[in-house]
């Protein structure tokens, strides 16, 4: 399965500031280099999974890392919050276009994964569970009537 997500660090077109030398009075400016909405993402994601389970082991948070998994669970929040179609690089299809439900993934590894799900209109999905996930949904375009439960154990 091959990722269409690189790291920051690894961008091939990041400009790179030329060496001062004796000759050069001022540098050209540069235009800053802007990462992708979804390289962002990834990123967040990648940093709040890594703090999760790094803390997963502790019994009881300490002030710091309670504050730091906040953080960084807000920075990606409010990055998925923002996302728009133009983001993933698809059109807004027309009301007449039909589609089946289909979704591709963006991402995977041992710690999260980003999917993007193409559901069509009046498709409804059965009831599911996401056991033990952290689950983060975005809707780019439509409507949808979501309902969250949570089940109590009574044992």
């Amino acid at each position: 399965m091959k990722n269409i997500i690189q790291s920051t660090n690894q961008h091939q077109n990041i400009p790179v500031l030329p060496l001062p030398s004796q000759g050069i009075k001022k540098r050209k400016k540069l235009k800053k280099y802007k990462v992708p909405k979804i390289q962002r993402i990834y990123e967040a994601a990648h940093t709040f999974f890594t703090l999760k389970q790094e803390y997963s082991s502790t019994n009881k948070l300490t002030q710091q890392q309670s504050l730091r998994l906040q953080q960084a669970f807000d920075k990606l929040y409010n990055l998925v919050n923002s996302l728009e179609v133009e983001d993933i690089g698809i059109e807004k299809p027309s009301d007449d276009e039909k589609h089946e439900f289909s979704f591709t993934t963006i991402y995977e590894s041992d710690l999260f994964v980003i999917w993007l799900f193409i559901i069509p209109k009046n498709c409804e999905l059965p009831l599911h569970n996401h056991p033990k996930l952290t689950v983060l949904s975005k809707f780019l375009y439509g409507k949808c009537r979501m309902q969250n439960m949570d089940i109590e154990c009574t044992v």
